[in-house]
């Protein structure tokens, strides 16, 4: 009974202080939430950068393939005759000019069967004439004088292939140049059809190579070309030759490169680089310090955009030089970002400095 008095009392005291106090309870359930601060907008200072301005340039743009040099003419020399070979007057690796006697064989009974053909011929043209004399006076069958011109003609065969045996039997050079082959001695015996000398014509060389099939439309007969030794010599001739047919295999093209070669230098099987030039193109030449890959793994290069931003060009190497590497891909006219470029992305704002005239950079 008296708890009952003491907590009416206590809740009389509470309601009086309320209601004295004009206020209101204020419990977290009914307490209205603390206003929203707004984000703080992002820092768009712009980064420092340096830049340098490039001016493109027309180069060519090359096709690079690997070949070989090679040989304007090899000619290979056979036997036309058989015999015993009796006089080699020319050594081995000599420079020969046409009609030098390279192999002689002997005659052996040639000259006599020479001899032999020449009398016969002798003989059937006085029996032929005789027989036309008595033919005029009716004394000779038509018979006869076709039996006797048949004969003549055969005399003057054999003696016609007499004497070109006895033509055979000296080789000589057919064309200019270097006796490189010459698989005889003295005293061996020769059959038709054997070989007897290979002659290397390097009075001009030709570069030759297989162009993949995609590059055929831009090459023409006639279009300058250039190849570098491995020694470093630099060869420049024009392209002679572009085949009809693709190799099978490769479905590459066989081409040939003439180059002139007055003073006979010793190319003749040496490894080349072959270039051909296929299409002019603008392009900068720039440091490939200065290349970098987006996103999709393309080659880019960072420059200023007319906004002062960030620009990223996508570019291909057109070809390498000592100095750096030709790009195309970039307007005429560009600021290349050369130090910074690997603290901006594309849209970034940027403050340029430094800006320099790129002539060559290659650094």
């Amino acid at each position: 009974m008296k708890s009952a008095t003491w907590i009416a009392v206590l809740l009389v005291i509470c309601l009086a202080v309320w209601l004295v106090s004009g206020g209101e309870v204020v419990t977290a359930a009914t307490e209205p939430p603390a206003p929203q601060q707004a984000d703080a907008p992002a820092s768009s200072a712009p980064v420092r950068v340096e830049v340098l301005h490039s001016a493109a340039q027309s180069i060519t743009r090359n096709v690079i393939i690997q070949g070989q040099v090679e040989a304007r003419r090899v000619v290979r020399l056979k036997a036309e005759t058989s015999g015993r070979v009796k006089e080699l007057p020319i050594a081995r690796g000599s420079r020969v000019g046409s009609g030098t006697l390279l192999v002689a064989l002997e005659l052996n009974e040639r000259e006599a069967q020479r001899q032999q053909a020449e009398a016969q011929v002798r003989q059937y043209e006085y029996e032929l004439k005789a027989a036309e004399t008595l033919k005029q006076k009716g004394l000779q069958a038509d018979t006869r004088l076709m039996e006797l011109r048949a004969q003549l003609a055969a005399a003057r065969a054999s003696l016609a292939s007499s004497v070109q045996d006895i033509a055979h039997t000296r080789i000589s050079a057919p064309i200019d140049g270097i006796l490189d082959q010459r698989p005889l001695e003295v005293g061996d015996f020769l059959d038709r059809g054997d070989a007897v000398a290979t002659l290397v014509d390097d009075s001009e060389v030709k570069v030759t190579a297989m162009v993949p099939q995609n590059h055929l439309p831009s090459l023409h007969l006639g279009q300058a070309a250039s190849a570098r030794l491995l020694d470093g010599r630099e060869l420049q001739g024009q392209l002679s030759y572009i085949a009809t047919e693709a190799e099978s295999g490769s479905r590459s093209y066989r081409v040939e490169v003439s180059v002139a070669n007055p003073e006979h230098q010793r190319l003749i099987g040496m490894s080349a680089t072959l270039q051909l030039p296929v299409a002019s193109v603008r392009a900068h030449l720039l440091s490939p310090a200065l290349l970098s890959l987006n996103s999709r793994n393309q080659l880019v290069i960072k420059a200023v955009d007319a906004r002062q931003q960030v620009a990223e060009y996508p570019v291909s190497i057109v070809r390498t030089a000592e100095d750096g590497v030709w790009l195309s891909g970039l307007p005429d006219e560009v600021d290349v970002i050369s130090t910074g470029q690997g603290f901006v992305s594309a849209g970034d704002p940027i403050e340029p400095v430094a800006v320099t005239t790129l002539t060559s950079q290659g650094g």
